[in-house]
């Protein structure tokens, strides 16, 4: 709009007031217009967000009995009860890697995994590739999945059995002489010295060689430069983390706790010390809640999610997933669920008892949210 030109005294005039006020409340209009437009915007994308995390889509449709998280390009399925089923292997579109034939089997890492194989005279844990096919002549009593290049084995019965490690070759690389073992993680392994009832639990390095003194009640794996530890045992249990040093960083102030990943893990200071009955938040590395306690379970974070669970385990409860900030981003409506690895995490619905395993998206792709909710499309 030009402004009046003031003829008498050749300069540029004001204009009068109503015409002021005019193009003031015109002004005022368009600006709050945008600012409407800006909220809606921002109320829209949010309805969008919730909506695609209520609706999300199987990669793998429910059919398996039991399954494994995706790692390596495989994820270990079952099919049949557990008495009499098998395991074997599929591939992220679903397709069989690996019949069915193992009567247990583990997570593949760097080409191999652990199963139980028949043999003549029974059936013993061996190491397997990813052709199914046996590596070396190593035979055990129970093993775990590789990590770091090793797997743990037991050689003995469940009571008198002594725990070691098996290198990809099958082969012992960590003597049996332990009373308990857990696996590898950044390069440690916690191992029990003593019996269930006195023992203490501390850390070995690659070798087998005690690099943090047993002095703990329960210790889990390394994740994140940090380390789980209890202190007491049952109902007296407490939950604090060591860092590689075998420092405690964070005292042992929790009932229950995860594992650390990008610098959160879930924990809780109320409940049982297996976090049942419990409410479960996230803490930070310097132990301080950054999600407050409101939730019945939580699982360890993966891919920057961790499956919650909402309505409690013996109540009809449902699992979901929520983010780093508390967010749930996929609604609770899983009877069970597992974290997320290489973008896909395992869920089972159709009920706790008889229920069907399948594989869901990671939230977030556009193209992989379906407009039917996930629970109902199963083959």
């Amino acid at each position: 709009m030009r402004t009046p030109f003031n003829q008498r005294t050749g300069r540029a005039g004001r204009l009068p007031l109503p015409i002021t006020l005019a193009v003031v409340l015109l002004l005022g209009s368009a600006l709050s217009g945008c600012e409407r437009a800006s909220v809606r915007a921002q109320r829209e994308a949010a309805e969008r967000k919730a909506a695609e995390a209520k609706v999300v889509k199987f990669a793998i449709e429910p059919q398996f009995d039991n399954v494994d998280v995706f790692s390596d390009g495989l994820a270990a399925v079952r099919r049949g009860d557990v008495a009499n089923g098998r395991w074997g292997y599929i591939s992220r579109d679903g397709s069989i890697a690996i019949e069915p034939q193992f009567r247990a089997a583990t997570a593949f890492s760097r080409g191999v995994a652990t199963a139980v194989i028949d043999e003549k005279g029974g059936h013993r844990w061996a190491v397997i590739d990813k052709r199914g096919r046996t590596v070396g002549e190593g035979r055990f009593d129970a093993a775990g999945g590789f990590s770091d290049g090793l797997a743990m084995v037991r050689v003995g019965t469940e009571i008198s059995g002594r725990y070691g490690y098996v290198d990809t070759q099958g082969r012992i690389a960590i003597k049996p002489q332990f009373s308990l073992a857990g696996p590898y993680a950044e390069g440690l392994a916690p191992v029990r010295i003593g019996s269930e009832a006195s023992g203490k639990w501390g850390f070995i390095d690659g070798t087998g060689r005690l690099v943090i003194a047993p002095q703990f009640d329960n210790a889990r794996p390394f994740s994140d430069g940090m380390a789980h530890v209890e202190f007491g045992r049952g109902l007296d249990a407490k939950v604090g983390f060591i860092d590689r040093a075998g420092k405690l960083v964070i005292d042992a102030r929790y009932r229950f706790a995860g594992r650390f990943s990008n610098g959160l893990a879930p924990a809780g200071v109320k409940g049982s010390p297996g976090g049942f009955g419990g409410h479960w938040g996230v803490v930070d590395r310097q132990g301080r809640f950054v999600v407050e306690p409101r939730f019945d379970y939580l699982w360890d974070f993966a891919d920057g999610l961790a499956p919650v669970l909402s309505g409690g385990f013996n109540k009809g409860g449902k699992w979901g997933y929520i983010d780093a900030q508390g967010t749930v981003v996929v609604s609770p409506q899983f009877d069970a669920a597992r974290p997320f690895r290489e973008g896909l995490a395992a869920v089972r619905v159709d009920g706790r008892v008889g229920g069907k395993w399948g594989f869901i998206y990671r939230p977030g792709a556009s193209d992989k949210v379906s407009d039917a909710p996930a629970q109902t499309r199963v083959r």
